[in-house]
């Protein structure tokens, strides 16, 4: 798994990149928006990769198994656990993190409301969720929000 060096910050609308980010692009031939927006695809394309990446082998399960429809409940619980990981970390649409898990986006919703219920009320399942999201901010994830806000949609 490849991590990358610099440190970005991701929202919305806004990129900040650093001065190390803009000068690794120096012989890029387009405009400077043309520039942001591959180096913004380049990003989010990492960071899906990573999540998914750390999710998959903290369950011991395949990559290739999360696209797949199959409804076996470890492969379901990981793919929910994905979607919740990539709603958390990134500022991706519901949309957007239904295509990164073969899924709709109101199976989105439903894996984000699954996963914070399931974390309030089964202590081994919110030990994990805590140890892959401590493997994400070892590997210099950033989460949209504190651990102590209610994660609701």
């Amino acid at each position: 798994m490849r991590v990358f060096p610099f440190t970005t910050i991701i929202t919305n609308k806004n990129m900040y990149y650093t001065e190390k980010e803009l000068m690794a692009f120096k012989k890029f031939d387009g405009t400077i928006d043309e520039f942001k927006d591959a180096f913004d695809f380049g990003i989010r394309a990492a960071v899906e990769d990573i999540i998914k990446r750390e999710v998959c082998g903290y369950f011991n399960i395949s990559p290739f198994l999360i696209q797949r429809r199959g409804r076996k409940r470890e492969i379901v619980i990981a793919r929910q656990v994905i979607a919740f990981m990539l709603w958390g970390y990134t500022f991706m649409t519901l949309e957007r993190i239904g295509q990164c898990v073969n899924q709709d986006h109101s199976n989105i919703v439903s894996a984000v409301r699954a996963v914070n219920n399931q974390i309030d009320t089964d202590l081994l399942f919110a030990t994990h969720v805590q140890n892959i999201e401590n493997g994400l901010d070892g590997l210099g994830l950033t989460r949209r929000f504190n651990r102590k806000e209610k994660r609701t949609l």
